[in-house]
């Protein structure tokens, strides 16, 4: 008889300590599957969101000095030789940095056309952001990147 309580006791001990071992498992994964729906759901929208769209089939009526500083970004952008020196990447940020902040400040858009710019603006900060760091391949990519985005500009903006 007391061998049979040792081992029914044994038993419901490797039971709880099986089952409490298992919950927080499937408890994590669940809140991690949690999150990544919600990440998932978030980057959907935010992606919706920035998609550029023409006016009614025209371009936007962008200010004079969105163009002028567009055109300055794009300039730099041609002008620069890829490079495996972090360096320059870093340099070539410094400048379209400055021409990009140059938009900001002197843009008087109003509206749904503002709105686009912004849609516009929002991948070539994250380029920026990218150049700005100390990844030489992510560096390469995000002027890869930048550069395939500023064609844009002339395809949504007069």
């Amino acid at each position: 008889m007391k061998t049979s309580k040792v081992i029914l006791s044994s038993l419901l001990a490797s039971t709880i300590l099986l089952s409490c071992s298992q919950a927080p498992t499937e408890a994590e994964n669940a809140t991690e599957n949690a999150f990544t729906k919600v990440e998932q759901e978030e980057e959907a929208v935010e992606e919706e969101t920035h998609q550029l769209s023409l006016n009614e089939g025209e371009k936007w009526q962008a200010n004079p000095e969105t163009t002028e500083g567009v055109n300055n970004i794009v300039s730099l952008v041609a002008g620069f030789e890829e490079s495996e020196e972090i360096t320059q990447y870093q340099k070539l940020q410094d400048k379209a940095k400055a021409e990009f902040n140059l938009i900001f400040k002197r843009c008087t858009m109003k509206g749904e056309a503002h709105n686009q710019l912004h849609h516009f603006l929002i991948p070539i900060k994250g380029s920026l952001d990218i150049l700005a760091g100390d990844d030489l391949d992510a560096s390469q990519k995000a002027f890869v990147k930048l550069k395939e985005h500023l064609r844009l500009y002339n395809e949504y903006f007069v």
